[in-house]
């Protein structure tokens, strides 16, 4: 494949990558998980003469692009793909083999592994580093959430009822304070490999920010849908290292923020399943609490790191 030809599949950021690399590229796969209409974030599976795989990341921006490799390298966990290289909007890591975490299946020693993985990304000191412009303070996050609600109003995906509901359970769930540090944002069975001892690896890291623990938290709830007793072991591992006591108290308010996010996130990238946060939504409105709906996992049993999953 000739450097144009690189250029005009990957992009011009990750084309130049690969050709650093030194040695033939002998297969592209694309595994972009969310398709859309306006973004042109990509994910891509590339293997070279030499017999290395590797992960390329084009970014919706530079600034994504370097905030993620900034905490990657912050971070340094051996469960996450080490980042090999970043030019502009595009990065390549560390590909992880495994095999697909397989949500159905998983064992209570395994769900424990997971909470632990995600307390070890939020028990990183972030010290003061640029990544921590991001963060919304308690305040804005609750102002963004009802304006969010409004507009979700406005599009029709919520009737007048059921946004007043949802606006009382903000109003009347909302925290006094929230623990700031490195998240996942995206931490969830999709994004999960079994190495060969059947550790754990979080292999999708393009998400990683700046952010409150328990915003966190319930975008795992949201993502990773669990019955009570997974959930509870999740937690187990977790909260050997963290107290859940602020997580729990505020479990409500922390899901609206998340799903107010997602569905407006949805609806601007005009991608698919657009509503599957609006129907979480309702279920919050239906019962006033957090409910487990049914699993989205996919197929298991894929090897490798996984693809960009919709993560949202």
């Amino acid at each position: 494949m000739t450097a144009a030809d690189l250029r005009s599949r990957l992009g011009p950021d990750l084309g130049a990558l690969v050709t650093t690399v030194g040695v033939p590229l002998t297969a592209l796969t694309e595994i972009t998980g969310l398709p859309s209409e306006v973004l042109s974030r990509a994910t891509f599976r590339l293997a070279f003469a030499d017999g290395r795989v590797v992960k390329g990341r084009r970014f919706g921006g530079a600034g994504a692009a370097a905030r993620m490799v900034d905490i990657a390298r912050a971070l340094a966990l051996p469960r996450l793909p080490r980042v090999l290289a970043r030019r502009g909007v595009a990065v390549l890591k560390e590909w992880i083999a495994g095999s697909s975490l397989d949500a159905s299946a998983a064992t209570p020693h395994l769900l424990r592994s997971c909470g632990a993985l995600l307390a070890a990304i939020h028990r990183v000191p972030a010290g003061d580093g640029a990544w921590t412009a991001g963060a919304l303070p308690l305040r804005d996050r609750a102002a963004a959430t009802v304006a969010g609600l409004a507009r979700l109003e406005a599009l029709g995906c919520l009737t007048a009822g059921e946004a007043r509901r949802l606006r009382k359970l903000v109003e009347a769930n909302a925290p006094g304070t929230a623990e700031l540090g490195f998240i996942h944002r995206d931490f969830c069975a999709e994004n999960i490999v079994l190495g060969p001892g059947g550790e754990p690896y979080v292999v999708d890291n393009e998400t990683l920010a700046y952010d409150a623990y328990d915003f966190d938290l319930a975008r795992t709830r949201y993502r990773w849908p669990m019955g009570a007793a997974a959930w509870a072991a999740f937690e187990e591992g977790y909260g050997v290292c963290r107290d859940l006591g602020p997580y729990r108290a505020h479990a409500t308010w922390w899901a609206v923020a998340v799903l107010v996010e997602a569905a407006l996130f949805r609806h601007r990238a005009r991608a698919p399943r657009a509503m599957a946060p609006v129907e979480h939504l309702r279920a919050l409105f239906a019962t006033g609490r957090i409910v487990a709906p049914a699993s989205r996992a996919g197929p298991a049993g894929r090897l490798g790191s996984r693809g960009s999953r919709a993560p949202c």
